[in-house]
C-alpha cells in the first residue's frame, strides 16, 4: 500500500535508518608521512672538507747558494809575478813533468783593486831537470776561487843554489831551487782571471 504524501507534510521516514541519515562522514585519516613529508636528511659529501683533507704538496727544498763568483779581470803581457817556492827543487832529484807550488809575495793590482793578493798560490812545472846542474821550470798554472787557471804563456826565472858534492875538487854536483826560494814570471800574453 502506498504511502500517501499530502501538500506542506514533511516526508515521512518510516522505514529508513535515521542514524544512517544523520550520521557524518568519517574523517579520513591520512597517513603522517604522507601529510608532512620528511626532507631527505642524507649526507651530502663536503667537497671543501674533501679538498682540505687532500695531502698537501712537499716544501719546496731550501735553494742552495751558489759559490760567489771571483771577479774577471785581464792582466796585460808583461806582468811580473814575484813566487817564493814552496818546496825545495833540485835537478838532482827531479824529473820531468814534476810539480810544485809558489806563492805570490807581491800582490797584483788593476785599475779595479787587488786581484792577486799576497799568498795566491800558483803551480810550477818541471820542464827538464838535467844532473848536475840543468834546472828549467815553468810557470803553469794559478789557482784562483779554488780552481787553477792555466797560464798560456810566461818566461820563468829563478836564481839557482849550487849544491857541491863530496868530491875532493868541490865541483858542483846540482842546481836547486830552495824553499823560498824566489821565482819570477813574466807573462808573454794577456791572463784573462774570469769568474768561475
Amino acid at each position: 500500500m502506498k504511502s500517501e504524501i499530502r501538500p506542506g507534510a514533511a516526508p515521512s521516514l518510516e522505514g529508513t535508518n535515521p542514524s544512517a541519515a544523520t550520521a557524518p562522514l568519517p574523517a579520513t585519516s591520512v597517513p603522517a608521512d604522507a601529510a608532512s613529508p620528511t626532507p631527505d636528511t642524507t649526507p651530502v659529501a663536503d667537497t671543501a672538507a674533501v679538498a682540505d683533507s687532500a695531502p698537501s704538496p712537499p716544501a719546496p727544498a731550501a735553494p742552495v747558494e751558489p759559490a760567489p763568483d771571483v771577479p774577471t779581470a785581464v792582466l796585460p803581457s808583461g806582468t811580473v809575478l814575484e813566487l817564493a817556492a814552496g818546496t825545495r827543487i833540485c835537478s838532482t832529484t827531479s824529473a820531468d813533468g814534476d810539480r810544485f807550488n809558489a806563492s805570490l809575495v807581491v800582490p797584483i793590482a788593476t785599475e779595479n783593486g787587488v786581484v792577486l793578493p799576497v799568498g795566491t798560490i800558483a803551480v810550477l812545472e818541471v820542464r827538464r831537470a838535467r844532473a848536475p846542474t840543468f834546472l828549467n821550470v815553468r810557470l803553469d798554472s794559478i789557482v784562483r776561487g779554488g780552481t787553477a787557471v792555466r797560464i798560456r804563456k810566461a818566461e820563468t826565472r829563478f836564481r839557482r843554489e849550487l849544491v857541491a858534492g863530496a868530491e875532493d875538487n868541490g865541483a858542483a854536483v846540482g842546481a836547486c831551487i830552495p824553499a823560498g826560494g824566489r821565482i819570477t814570471a813574466t807573462l808573454r800574453a794577456p791572463f784573462r782571471l774570469g769568474a768561475r
